[in-house]
């Protein structure tokens, strides 16, 4: 793997991470929705995973279009998949930790500071 592979696939990672953070769109309605039916975290996880999978096949995040298919196009197109699939993993990854951690009250002052008052 090049060098600017290793740094694309890096700044994906760091922008999924980022985005899906600061995004909290891209967790909170699954966090809401479990509440409101009082679904287990394993209920919640299953169907967000699923969910995630299905966005993810039929369209990209737009903050990975031009990070990935420029930069990595001009290197080859196994480069683009590997950027592809770290965006990829963290985002769902970090979606995921942020819905289980939010069931279990745990990021509670992390929501007050974005100001909702969820649980």
């Amino acid at each position: 793997m090049s060098h600017e592979v290793v740094i694309l696939m890096w700044t994906a990672i760091t922008v999924g991470f980022v985005h899906t953070i600061l995004g909290s769109d891209h967790y909170l309605p699954f966090v809401v929705l479990a509440e409101a039916r009082q679904r287990s975290s394993i209920k919640t996880f299953s169907i967000t995973l699923w969910i995630l999978s299905v966005i993810f096949v039929f369209g990209l995040c737009e903050s990975l279009i031009p990070l990935v298919q420029y930069p990595a196009a001009r290197v080859n197109i196994a480069s683009v998949a590997i950027v592809a699939v770290a965006f990829g993993i963290t985002t769902i990854g970090t979606m995921l930790g942020l819905i289980l951690i939010s069931q279990y009250g745990l990021c509670g002052s992390a929501i007050e500071f974005l100001g909702l008052y969820l649980l």
